[in-house]
């Protein structure tokens, strides 16, 4: 194997993205331009969980539906808390 070549396969390694990882990535960044207290999503295998607190019923749907785009064909569970105060 020529030096080239191994230098070819070392940086293919560290180029490699883990797609559930840039998916969980994607939707944090996503939740982090929304209005809230404090918003938390995990990605269980076939489930999308969301948990946290928010002010609004209209704040919890805009956040389900956000996150919706990027869940794929997972199922989302919305245990977001609406704390007025």
């Amino acid at each position: 194997m020529s030096s080239n070549s191994a230098a070819s396969t070392v940086s293919n390694q560290y180029l490699r993205i883990d797609p559930e990882h840039h998916v969980l990535e994607m939707m944090r960044q996503a939740l982090q331009r929304m209005p809230s207290r404090r918003l938390d999503v995990q990605l269980l295998k076939d489930r999308v969980l969301l948990t946290g607190t928010v002010t609004t019923w209209h704040d919890k749907q805009n956040i389900q539906e956000k996150i919706r785009g990027l869940s794929g064909s997972r199922e989302i569970h919305n245990e977001l808390q609406v704390c007025e105060s």
